[in-house]
């Protein structure tokens, strides 16, 4: 109709004038819709890509900076690793916002059953990524609040949290690319010496001291064990899998830590909750 309300110069060149119009949207529905592009989901794995690498360099900052400041740090000062703390819900928020593009993008797209299966995996490590996120910044308000303050050393040895942060830091990288049967065994067993170190410091904290004295320790002890359980969890393994139980820590539910000295438990907020997400990201500064 537009294209005849041009003006008239007779039917033959009309005529043409429709056909060009229908022959080039013709065109144009089988380039957008029979022949379309490949769905574009590297901008999400990148996102992802950088969102796992800022998570291991927050634990590593924690661990390389807790116990090495020469004095005791006033009360309204903060370690450094609490900045950068805070700029993970930046990094969590863009993979977010990417995977969301990345699910709207696909919605009409005629390749998006052929990628359901991988924006699948995509948005599940996405949720267990943000999860992450939320108790490593828990971890950093703990640690921040509990070494290098005025009142002596705490009673867990810097180096056992250094150590520890460390091998989660690893643990993160190889969990999220463990896919055959022999790499799970080998995140097992990465999550078995994790807790070779938790287990002892926790004995020696606990020993013929009370339990109040050394919260704040227990406390992040029983974070480092609640996260150590939710990087398992992106392979399916949880704490009852992972022989989760000995003299030290027997305790069916994953979110407490149990003083074998005093029975005195330490509850962790479990992030599945609400509750529990905002008092982690509360603490986390």
């Amino acid at each position: 109709v537009f294209v005849l309300a041009l003006g008239s110069t007779g039917f033959r060149q009309d005529a043409w004038r429709v056909l060009d119009v229908v022959i080039g949207g013709a065109v144009g529905i089988v380039a957008v819709y029979l022949i379309p592009s490949r769905p574009r989901l590297e901008l999400v794995e990148a996102a992802i890509g950088d969102f796992l690498a800022a998570l291991q360099l927050q634990l590593r900052a924690i661990g390389d900076d807790v116990g090495t400041v020469a004095s005791a740090l006033p009360d309204k000062e903060k370690h450094h690793f609490t900045a950068t703390s805070r700029q993970l819900r930046d990094k969590s928020r863009k993979a977010r916002d990417e995977y969301i593009a990345a699910v709207e993008s696909l919605r009409f797209h005629p390749r998006a059953r052929r990628e359901a299966r991988r924006l699948e995996a995509i948005g599940e490590q996405v949720s267990w990524l943000t999860g992450l996120a939320i108790q490593v910044r828990a971890i950093s308000g703990a640690a921040d609040r509990l070494f290098d303050r005025v009142g002596g050393p705490p009673a867990l040895p810097p180096a056992v949290v250094r150590d520890v942060m460390s091998a989660c830091a690893d643990l993160i990288e190889e969990t999220s690319q463990a896919e055959s049967e022999a790499e799970m065994a080998e995140v097992r067993a990465e999550a078995k010496k994790i807790r070779e170190l938790i287990n002892p410091a926790l004995t020696q904290i606990v020993e013929g001291v009370a339990v109040t004295d050394v919260l704040h320790s227990l406390s992040l002890l029983g974070r480092l064990d609640l996260l150590c359980d939710s990087i398992l969890r992106r392979i399916g393994l949880d704490a009852d899998e992972d022989d989760h139980y000995d003299a030290v820590s027997e305790n069916p539910n994953p979110n407490a830590v149990t003083g074998s000295a005093t029975s005195s438990a330490v509850d962790v907020p479990d992030p599945a909750s609400r509750s529990g997400q905002r008092m982690m990201t509360d603490e986390g500064g």
